[in-house]
């Protein structure tokens, strides 16, 4: 079988949740069908280098191109370009992002689809990024598509109800875990040594994502706030990790102006093995996130042994369930009250650690490409 991927969304070589599922998958696919073949579509005029272990796998090789992905948002409706003829003769082509395909028949169409946010919540999003949904036409190429893989039951009705897509043609694969994430000893002298390096000395509650509205990171320094107001959390502090995404502007000013604004540290973008510290030294993870296809983030913390506090909306109620705690993103003092009731109970804490390493183990990466792989053939051979 010959399976062309746009792989574009790998250019910028950024760390967030569409490129890590990108980047993971495609590493396991290429390790459990050796007999297949991958052409990867590799365009931007600037782009960082595809991951340096698949070059010289036999199963894979890259169309390497230097046109501007923006003259292509812009000219791909009435160019239909990039299309399938790019590749040599491909059985399906596969796209991992929403980002405008123009696939042909007999070619199979096979499309992720994150999450649909973006319909539900415009204001969330800047103009020109509205308009780059658009562009990509995403509502037909969903119809079109021979099959649309999501990650969660939830993504699935959504896109059915709001978008009209065929229930038959939704697939729901859940994501993996990258095993880098994992639960350190205590007395770890590389974890001793990056608590001393950074100055982690106090206690501190974390974030971890993108800085932006749709994360609800408002309400998480806000509910900090409160908490700071009990004289048993003095020393607690705040950790946002995570580079500026969309409107981040307001982020910072939420933290400008609080109370708690001195124990509010802002870490950036941190590199895998600073988050994966971070998630280990930490009292508790949260993400009240608005709205979320997946949600990565909350499992690599309880795969840190961290208890994790997250939003009881769209899909993080089906990923995390009893694992951890649930609450309304838009109850600024439930939040503070979930933090203030799991910080002041070491057994609950320890309660919700383990469930957390039990749910994290869930989620494998080469069990997930297992069940690609049997899509895939099963699209390749039927007529």
């Amino acid at each position: 079988m010959r399976i062309g991927v746009d792989v574009r969304v790998l250019t910028k070589q950024k760390t967030s949740g569409v490129e890590e599922y990108t980047r993971l998958l495609l590493s396991a696919l290429f390790r459990r069908m050796p007999q297949d073949s991958f052409e990867l579509y590799f365009n931007a005029f600037r782009k960082a280098p595809l991951p340096a272990d698949w070059s010289g796998l036999a199963n894979v090789s890259v169309i390497n191109r230097r046109v501007p992905n923006k003259f292509f948002d812009v000219a791909s409706r009435a160019l239909r370009i990039p299309s399938s003829r790019i590749f040599s003769s491909p059985d399906i082509v596969f796209s991992p992002h929403i980002t405008l395909f123009h696939v042909r028949p007999p070619v199979r169409h096979v499309m992720f689809v994150h999450d649909i946010s973006f319909e539900h919540y415009p204001e969330f999003f800047p103009p020109r990024k509205r308009l780059w949904h658009w562009q990509q036409n995403y509502r037909n190429e969903m119809r079109r598509a021979a099959a649309v893989i999501v990650g969660t039951e939830f993504t699935k009705n959504d896109i059915v109800s709001t978008l009209g897509v065929s229930p038959e043609r939704v697939t729901v694969i859940p994501l993996g875990l990258n095993p880098f994430y994992r639960k350190l000893p205590k007395k770890d002298p590389d974890l001793a040594a990056f608590r001393a390096q950074r100055g982690l000395v106090a206690p501190f509650l974390l974030y971890a994502g993108t800085l932006e509205p749709r994360k609800n990171i408002g309400a998480v320094i806000r509910a900090f706030g409160l908490l700071k107001k009990d004289a048993r959390f003095r020393d607690l502090k705040l950790v946002l990790a995570g580079a500026p995404g969309w409107l981040y502007r307001s982020v910072f000013r939420e933290a400008a102006t609080s109370e708690a604004a001195s124990d509010i540290l802002f870490w950036g973008s941190a590199t895998f093995t600073e988050l994966r510290s971070l998630y280990n030294l930490a009292e508790a993870f949260v993400f009240p996130s608005f709205f979320e296809g997946f949600g990565l983030p909350p499992l690599e913390a309880q795969a840190c042994g961290t208890p994790v506090i997250v939003s009881n909306r769209s899909s993080l109620p089906e990923v995390i369930g009893s694992s951890g705690m649930l609450v309304d993103p838009w109850d600024i003092g439930g939040i503070a009250e979930a933090l203030h009731t799991l910080l002041s109970d070491d057994a609950l804490r320890a309660h919700y650690a383990a469930r957390g390493l039990e749910n994290a183990a869930r989620f494998d990466w080469e069990a997930t490409a297992d069940r690609y792989a049997e899509l895939f053939r099963k699209l390749s051979t039927d007529s």
